[in-house]
């Protein structure tokens, strides 16, 4: 707990002084060229299990983050980032946590074109968990079946051709690891975006390594506003090498939305299916197949809390593994 206060303590100090630094810029003629915005989000749930193999109801505190961003002229700015989660062993308390840093990186923006490095955000994800828009309750698909590292140490970037067009581009190093899975050293990515008309999103990306196997990962979204407050989501996604190890699954969701969009009714399903060459074990790990099923409403209270009823089942496929049915309550708290 010492080691938790002391990365508390620091970032609290770090947020002060550069807090007490840009105040005594404000009036001055650079007063508009600086910047710093303090982050500030927590996930936190109640669950109560409605089938046979479903634990006992419990409270959760998914995942804190603790960080602050910092622009500055010539277009470059900074993000540092703590993520705090409950460490947890089955029967005990929440008595330790762990801490680590969850991002760290410098940014440039030029005209049309972004560059970060550092310990980065994966941007394959980015488009579709924005049009999920309800991350605090169930990662997008890629980051929930781990198709890809969340964050990684590298550099990636964006270059916008037009309005409705931009590529997307990265290398990292893979050293980051999910559940002591490594993704290989040195993997690159690359992504389209691309809005053909207001209501459309398309998106195709890809990822490759020379190593691990030549593993490659690739997909494709769309996201389709059909009405006025009424959204679907639908994307595809496979993880394969050349020794015919195949994980894949889909994804579709729908977000109908009332009273301005505070309000929220939503519903996804996923897929997912892997298939390996007998006496070969993939380096990278194949989660259980089955399909999972999310539903319920989203709630803004204020500006900054979000409140979600929902059901989140799992089937698992062929009955190898355990049917999970709960009953969540969700609450997100951000301020950035």
């Amino acid at each position: 707990m010492r080691r938790v206060f002391g990365y508390l303590l620091l970032m609290s100090l770090m947020l002060l002084v550069a807090n007490r630094v840009f105040a005594q810029l404000e009036g001055g003629p650079d007063s508009a060229r600086y910047k710093v915005v303090p982050e500030i989000m927590l996930f936190s749930n109640f669950h109560q299990g409605i089938g046979g193999d479903t634990h006992e109801p419990n409270f959760e505190i998914k995942r804190a983050t603790l960080g602050c961003q910092f622009h500055v002229p010539k277009g470059f700015s900074s993000i540092i980032r703590l993520d705090v989660s409950p460490n947890q062993p089955l029967g005990q308390n929440y008595n330790t946590v762990n801490v680590y840093l969850r991002a760290m990186y410098i940014s440039w923006k030029k005209g049309k074109f972004l560059l970060n490095t550092g310990l980065v955000d994966n941007m394959q994800h980015m488009t579709q968990q924005k049009y999920w828009g309800a991350r605090y309750v169930f990662k997008s698909f890629l980051d929930e079946y781990r198709f890809i590292p969340a964050i990684d140490l590298g550099f990636n970037g964006r270059y916008d051709f037009l309005d409705n067009l931009s590529l997307e581009f990265g290398m990292m190093t893979g050293t980051i690891k999910d559940d002591s899975v490594s993704y290989g050293k040195y993997y690159y990515s690359l992504s389209l975006n691309y809005k053909p008309v207001k209501e459309l999103q398309l998106k195709v990306h890809s990822t490759y390594s020379f190593q691990n196997d030549d593993l490659y990962t690739a997909g494709a979204f769309v996201g389709w506003n059909i009405i006025p407050h009424l959204r679907f989501g639908a994307e595809y996604n496979a993880k394969f090498s050349p020794k015919n190890i195949v994980q894949q699954g889909a994804s579709a969701y729908m977000i109908y939305g009332f009273l301005k969009d505070k309000l929220n009714l939503f519903a996804r399903y996923d897929y997912l299916t892997s298939s390996c060459t007998p006496g070969f074990v993939p380096s990278w790990t194949v989660v259980e197949d089955g399909m999972a099923l999310v539903a319920g409403c989203d709630w803004k209270v204020v500006e900054y809390v979000r409140l979600s009823l929902n059901y989140q089942g799992w089937l698992p496929r062929l009955n190898t593994g355990i049917t999970k049915s709960y009953i969540f309550l969700n609450v997100e708290f951000r301020v950035n």
